[in-house]
């Protein structure tokens, strides 16, 4: 329990190692594999795209002036970090850089 507030677990270590099913880790790559392809599509509403980035943000893995590009690559970072985790690479992934879509089109930019 967590000492400064009783009532709640206390809150895992960032650098913790946790044992999590194989099948959830698959799941989880398919989901945001799935999340991202929805975002480059232009699929998802904007302000689930907005609250989606936020989620980033809020890890301090996205600044808060973000663009699509920016918020797709830090997306497809996390799905190869799952994949490493999963033993699909000998080495850690480099940072993800997704493409950029034509600049004129209106769903690339911070939504």
């Amino acid at each position: 329990m967590d000492p400064i507030d009783p009532g709640h677990p206390k809150p895992a270590s960032p650098q913790r190692t946790v044992a999590v099913e194989r099948a959830d880790v698959e799941l989880s790559i398919s989901v945001f594999a799935l999340l991202v392809g929805s975002v480059w599509g232009g699929d998802l509403p904007p302000r689930v795209v907005r609250k989606l980035a936020a989620k980033f943000v809020s890890a301090g893995v996205l600044h808060e002036n973000w663009n699509e590009q920016e918020l797709r690559s830090r997306m497809e970072d996390v799905v190869q970090r799952l994949r490493f985790g999963l033993g699909e690479y000998d080495e850690e992934p480099l940072r993800s850089n997704s493409p950029p879509r034509d600049p004129a089109d209106p769903h690339e930019r911070g939504l």
